[in-house]
């Protein structure tokens, strides 16, 4: 029953994408790939837990980042933290302490990306998702440290990139190194 997954195909999946204002970049174009194991589920009333193991690739020459991630699953796979241990921690607390949600780690992978297309620089996060209430934390921590929150919604989670991410790195502020000379006050004369 459940290799209907892996015939009708992998998970399908939409990238918001906000591109950068240049002219000859190529149009964004993604490569995903999805796999579930193992193949037979169980049943309904005898459940096995699954895997996911996804990759998502957007074409570096377009120069566009991730505004969200949207994975739809098949019918045949059912999508619920139901059951499972949960974060309950603040996004906060979770990027200080990942020990505090140990018990609803859910596996881990990895990130990169690529700050300022123009003049590339290579970001690597190391990622680990936590089980939370109807969502997947995704605990980001390298180059950055962030949490992002993949809502399960039906047959859907959708993972929303924080604007932090998308952007690149401000500037630092640039500080005068002129300096302004007073001139001495002089005195006017009296006759």
């Amino acid at each position: 029953m459940r290799k209907s997954f892996l015939v009708a195909g992998t998970a399908t999946l939409a990238l918001g994408l906000t591109s950068i204002a240049f002219a000859q970049n190529p149009a964004p174009s993604i490569e995903s790939t999805a796999s579930v194991s193992p193949t037979k589920a169980g049943t309904k009333s005898k459940p096995k837990g699954e895997t996911l193991k996804l990759s998502v690739k957007n074409n570096v020459d377009s120069k566009t980042t991730a505004e969200k991630i949207t994975i739809t699953f098949p019918s045949t796979l059912k999508i619920s933290t139901k059951g499972l241990d949960q974060c309950k921690a603040s996004d906060e607390e979770l990027i200080a302490d990942s020990s505090v949600c140990s018990k609803a780690k859910a596996g881990s992978g990895s990130a990169r990306a690529i700050l300022n297309p123009n003049a590339p620089a290579p970001l690597n996060f190391k990622v680990v998702p936590y089980v939370g209430k109807n969502e997947v934390l995704f605990l980001l921590s390298g180059s950055a440290d962030a949490v992002l929150h993949g809502k399960i919604s039906g047959k859907k989670m959708t993972i929303v990139i924080t604007p932090q991410l998308q952007q690149p790195v401000p500037a630092p502020t640039r500080r005068s190194t002129t300096s302004r000379r007073r001139s001495p006050r002089r005195r006017a004369r009296t006759p």
